[in-house]
């Protein structure tokens, strides 16, 4: 095969057509078409020569700089060398350690720090962990068993994120909501008394309804630091089942497993445990007018309640005690 023609640079390339381009413009006007010749071809010798003395300047560090890191490499310290035995032994200092930086776990929460409180009297009457007395009491005219699980899950909630300040009873919180919402005390505490009683005790939070899309609840969950949610059996029934709407806390999302740490009031099977966040997804009760509330924060100034002590009487875990 025949030798193609090697191609001029580029630069030359660009400057025959731009002489041609001149030459058809000094038919029409001979002097203007010299006078913008001369001026563009100034200009891209100056470009030219900038670009070449940036590119010199740059070479010319980077060699330096090469080198220096040579030289610091090659210049290694002559007690790191490996003494040949002796009869006589010379103590020497030893080389500091490398000190090499170990990358910190995110995301990492201790989960035994959640609170997770039960609401029946099953668990109180079995001694469980997390029950407590109100479970087999009456409260504002009606067993709490019956109705209590949205207010554990505010008391949850509380005593999860305030950095072990502050704490609260599901009893607790309920007197608080009652005070300071307009909430009558003797039922399942609605959507908007459970917000304006969380915000009252100075946590971000807000109520959403089920997106179409599971990656957008992932999503508004991942964002959190944790969410009460409705759920209901009516909906589907991979995980709850003859419940017919049950709020419930979860924490601590898991992208890697796609789960959550769930905190159930109303059954010890499912308390304390990871379930995955697409469960709970299917589940939420479409028929209420909320479905979840993400709790982003809290903020010390804005918290009119500052419980410190959950009161009454209920079963500690045994490292809490």
């Amino acid at each position: 095969m025949a030798n193609k023609k090697r191609k001029k640079p580029y630069i030359v390339r660009l400057m025959r057509k731009i002489k041609k381009t001149f030459r058809m413009w000094k038919r029409k006007n001979p002097l203007k078409a010299y006078r913008l010749h001369i001026i563009t071809t100034v200009c891209i010798i100056a470009i030219v020569a900038f670009a070449t003395f940036k590119t010199g300047l740059a070479h010319d560090f980077v060699r330096h700089f090469s080198e220096s890191e040579e030289a610091s490499v090659t210049e290694a310290p002559a007690d790191t060398m490996t003494p040949q035995p002796t009869e006589e032994v010379v103590q020497t200092a030893a080389p500091a350690p490398v000190q090499t930086k170990v990358p910190a776990k995110k995301n990492t929460v201790d989960t035994r720090y959640l609170y997770s409180y039960f609401q029946g009297p099953k668990a109180w009457k079995k001694k469980l962990a997390w029950s407590g007395y109100w479970g087999d009491a009456y409260i504002g005219g009606r067993k709490f068993g019956a109705y209590g699980c949205g207010l554990c899950c505010m008391a949850n909630v509380y005593s999860s994120i305030t950095s072990e300040t502050y704490k609260a009873s599901p009893v607790d919180m309920r007197n608080f909501a009652k005070k300071k919402t307009g909430y009558w005390g003797g039922g399942a505490i609605d959507w908007k008394y459970m917000v304006v009683g969380m915000r009252k005790a100075g946590i971000y939070c807000g109520p959403k309804r089920k997106p179409k899309r599971y990656s957008s609840f992932r999503r508004d969950i991942a964002k959190s630091k944790c969410a009460v949610v409705l759920v209901s059996s009516y909906d589907s029934t991979c995980f709850w089942k003859g419940t017919p709407g049950h709020y419930v806390t979860i924490f601590a999302y898991d992208k890697k497993r796609d789960r959550v740490f769930l905190a159930d009031s109303g059954d010890p099977k499912h308390n304390r445990r990871w379930i995955s966040l697409k469960k709970v997804y299917r589940s939420l009760k479409k028929a209420s007018r909320y479905q979840y509330v993400c709790v982003t924060g809290y903020n010390n100034k804005k918290d009119a309640f500052k419980n410190r002590k959950a009161r009454g009487k209920w079963i500690k875990p045994a490292y809490m005690r």
